[in-house]
């Protein structure tokens, strides 16, 4: 497969993951937009009842979700239909009977969580509510997995990503009209994951591998699936707990309004993540085709998809860095605004971040999975001390602080660990140019925006990104930011996404 194959291969299946994903995450962040104007107290109480509700549905999934993908797909490779049947129905089950008892004693024991650590006696509520869809969370990941295991992917995209959020911001919407506010959102989080496990099931059940009207025999794998699974629990544990642990521990030492500002600023900055997750997608499997061809064109491959993270990244850091006060208050509201400085924390830590994916994969493509395991159990616990220290005396800015330097960190170690296995050289005179490029284009956009007195709303802030975009390219492209061999990666991307302004930044480049 040659580099510019390669590139095409890319971009044809990490464009509908791409859309999925750029859906899902509006939807996502309508929801919490529209849950952030109850008051950030309000908010805080949510995110503390999702943060404790993640941690154990991760605990009570045991893993088992990373253990049906594998069985599926091998099972599937052999023609083995009897044990892809018994492997999924053993993962029902095993996930059944585990989220259960976690529910139940979430359930039973939400006042005594709510009272003695977060001293919030309303939390309860919106604690056992959440407590419900567990069970329902756990099957429908499972479900997923085995879709997954099938290459069915765009059933994930439909039902998690799409229906899931669509249901939660219509029936949020509704409940908060009629007056439940925040536990008509919790409701609405219940009653859009029991809609997401249903469709599952359907998919699978009637486009897939039926399970109930099956004549396929059962070969249940119980205790092979869990000895498989069990020890990916402590790995999927790390990564919930970096994403919900300064939450938690906000919650404890703070006030629920703050970690209601805190989870505003979240969200908001992790959107500078959806692009290099979704070339995550396929950068693995279509890595290790080109490292097959030769070590110069994997070389190039991972040069050429970091340089374009850094690029794409490089417009949502400026924003968010130079103009942060005016992004809480437009999107969230004026009460946000004390957030700006996490905005700003966070936003360089996961800028930082985007370029752990592909060094990540080229670590697992090498079988360093020990790396990348110790490097993420020290960055959890960097972060849990970081915050332990930070939040007690700077609130929300603490927070921000502590997870930013710790995913700052991660990342930052893997990619020196994937340099140092690859032996690859990453940067390079074009990266200057491109920081150039990015500070030109934000102080003409700034110029424009001083000398105009246009009032700063969504709308405006909308159209100054697009000009900002546009006389970054432009930039890009005068400044000599691109070489010839970034040329093949925009042919690729033009092909999938035809515009006429690649074809003319192509021409110029290659001319």
């Amino acid at each position: 497969m040659s580099l510019e194959d390669s590139f095409k291969s890319l971009f044809k299946g990490a464009g509908f993951v791409f859309f999925g994903l750029i859906i899902s995450k509006i939807l996502g962040y309508a929801y919490r937009l529209i849950v952030a104007r109850l008051g950030p107290e309000e908010y805080g109480l949510l995110s503390l009842g999702l943060a404790i509700a993640g941690i154990l549905t991760t605990i009570s999934l045991f893993g088992l979700d990373a253990g049906i993908l594998r069985y599926v797909a091998n099972f599937r490779a052999s023609n083995e239909n009897e044990k892809i049947r018994g492997s999924i129905l053993s993962g029902i089950k095993l996930s059944t009977y585990f989220s259960l008892l976690i529910a139940f004693l979430l359930f039973v024991l939400s006042d005594y969580i709510a009272l003695q650590f977060f001293h919030e006696p309303r939390l309860s509520v919106i604690i056992k509510i959440l407590a419900i869809t567990i069970p329902f969370d756990n099957v429908r990941t499972i479900i997923v997995s085995a879709l997954r295991g099938f290459e069915r992917a765009e059933y994930d995209i439909y039902s998690r990503a799409i229906t899931e959020n669509i249901v939660k911001v219509i029936a949020t919407l509704i409940l908060i009209y009629l007056g439940y506010g925040v536990f008509g959102a919790t409701i609405a989080v219940s009653i859009s994951l029991i809609s997401s496990f249903f469709l599952a099931f359907y998919f699978i059940e009637k486009k897939v591998f039926p399970l109930i009207k099956s004549k396929i025999a059962n070969t249940e794998i119980k205790e092979e699936l869990l000895i498989y699974s069990w020890p990916l629990l402590f790995n999927n544990l790390i990564v919930i707990l970096l994403t919900w642990v300064d939450t938690l521990i906000l919650g404890n030492m703070r006030t629920a309004a703050e970690v209601g500002i805190y989870n505003a600023v979240t969200p908001t900055s992790k959107l500078i993540l959806i692009f290099p997750q979704a070339l995550s997608i396929l950068f693995l499997p279509i890595a290790t085709r080109v490292y097959k061809n030769s070590k110069e064109e994997l070389d190039a491959f991972y040069n050429i998809t970091f340089k374009l993270i850094f690029i794409v990244n490089g417009l949502f850091l400026m924003i968010f860095l130079f103009f942060p006060k005016q992004v809480m208050n437009i999107l969230f509201g004026a009460e946000y605004i004390p957030g700006y400085l996490g905005l700003i924390f966070l936003t360089v830590g996961f800028f930082i971040h985007g370029f752990m994916y592909n060094s990540r994969d080229l670590l697992l493509m090498v079988k360093k999975t020990r790396t990348i395991m110790y490097i993420t159990t020290f960055s959890m616990i960097v972060n849990i001390i970081l915050n332990i220290i930070l939040i007690k005396n700077y609130g929300v800015s603490g927070a921000a602080m502590a997870s930013g330097i710790s995913y700052a960190l991660m990342s930052f170690s893997m990619i020196v660990a994937s340099a140092h296995v690859s032996k690859m050289n990453v940067f390079n005179l074009n990266y200057f140019k491109i920081v150039l490029s990015l500070f030109g284009s934000l102080f003409l956009v700034y110029i424009l925006i001083k000398s105009t007195f246009i009032p700063l709303n969504i709308i405006t802030m909308g159209a100054g990104f697009l000009i900002f975009a546009s006389i970054y390219l432009f930039l890009l492209v005068i400044t000599k930011s691109f070489d010839k061999k970034d040329a093949i990666i925009l042919r690729a991307i033009n092909q999938r996404f035809p515009m006429k302004v690649l074809d003319k930044v192509i021409e110029k480049i290659e001319s």
